[in-house]
């Protein structure tokens, strides 16, 4: 299963997603977001959900769920050609997302010279 995101840096929207079943069933969360002046040891960009659901099928079907949606920030603290470490710094609304929650992101090639390239990214313990 793969989990990450789809950026269109021109348009500023991004489409989150996390496989459950393969392609088959995963969930997802689209938005916009912009960049807030870069901090010395982070930077935070405030995101606006527009909506959220679950993907059937390869994207085939969606089934929207109206809790995922709303503004969030996002706290980037470590990011280069291969991995980001993020945090969200506040609960989202409705607290479809917790304040603390680290995700830890890894490229999928970077996996590929042990032969694994099954999990991509994850969420942190």
């Amino acid at each position: 299963n793969r989990v990450g995101q789809e950026y269109a840096p021109k348009a500023r929207t991004v489409r989150n997603y996390g496989e459950i079943a393969g392609p088959a069933v995963a969930f997802f969360a689209e938005g916009t977001y912009a960049p807030r002046q870069k901090q010395a040891d982070h930077a935070d960009v405030d995101v606006d959900v527009r909506r959220g659901g679950i993907s059937l099928f390869g994207g085939a079907v969606e089934i929207p769920i109206g809790a995922i949606k709303g503004p969030g920030l996002l706290r980037i603290h470590y990011l280069d050609d291969r991995i980001r470490i993020f945090e969200s710094p506040t609960s989202s609304p409705g607290d479809w997302e917790d304040k603390g929650l680290v995700v830890v992101q890894v490229r999928e090639s970077a996996f590929a010279q042990y032969g694994d390239t099954t999990e991509t990214t994850g969420p942190s313990s």
